[in-house]
């Protein structure tokens, strides 16, 4: 009976033996050392990371000022037109026509030479404008009229009515500078036929 009991007691200790060896072992929480060693790498990362700030200097440089250049301004140029050359024209004769140079006509038609031909289409420069003479002034002589001094210097009379605002064109008293518009002084021969005229009216007087 007492074996009985010890053998029971013994199987009793070795369960309680066996069962405390099985238990589960509770496990380590591993989310500590991890985490503190996450917060050291954070502590020590900004500080290794840090952005090297360069000095800059803010005040801006001055940009180099530029120096307009003056734009030359373009000679003026006359007008061209067109010409067709005609039979027996000549770079000569076609220039002393329209009062121009024969060099320009050259240089306008890219010409190597004076050869041309008729029908050829040239480029010319309008010659230099014919220059206004100035109006001539015409001392009235006794006996003379306003006609017959219209007629000396080939103008109408009423030109020289307006020109010079007669009120009376006949009565034109003697020594009166009358302006005879786009005229030269008339030529010799026509003052020594005024003067043999004037001549010839005294003759009357002396017979």
């Amino acid at each position: 009976m007492r074996v009985k009991s010890a053998l029971i007691l013994s199987l009793l200790l070795a369960a309680a033996v066996m069962s405390a060896c099985t238990r589960e072992r509770p496990t380590p929480e591993a989310t500590a050392a991890p985490t503190a060693a996450a917060e050291t790498a954070a502590s020590a990362t900004p500080s290794s990371a840090e952005p090297v700030v360069e000095a800059v200097d803010a005040t801006p440089t001055p940009e180099a000022e530029e120096t307009a250049t003056p734009t030359p301004e373009p000679t003026a140029v006359r007008g061209t037109f067109q010409y067709t050359v005609q039979a027996g024209d000549t770079i000569a004769s076609i220039a002393a026509s329209f009062s121009t140079s024969e060099q320009k006509i050259r240089e306008l038609n890219f010409l190597p030479d004076d050869n041309i031909f008729a029908g050829q289409i040239l480029i010319v420069p309008e010659g230099e404008p014919t220059p206004t003479p100035e109006p001539f002034k015409h001392v009235v002589q006794e006996g003379e009229t306003l006609f017959s001094i219209a007629a000396l210097y080939g103008v109408q009379p009423f030109v020289l009515v307006e020109v010079n605002n007669i009120q009376n064109p006949d009565a034109l008293a003697v020594g009166t500078e009358l302006l005879i518009p786009g005229v030269a002084s008339p030529s010799t021969g026509g003052g020594d036929s005024e003067d043999s005229g004037g001549a010839d009216a005294s003759q009357p007087g002396t017979i």
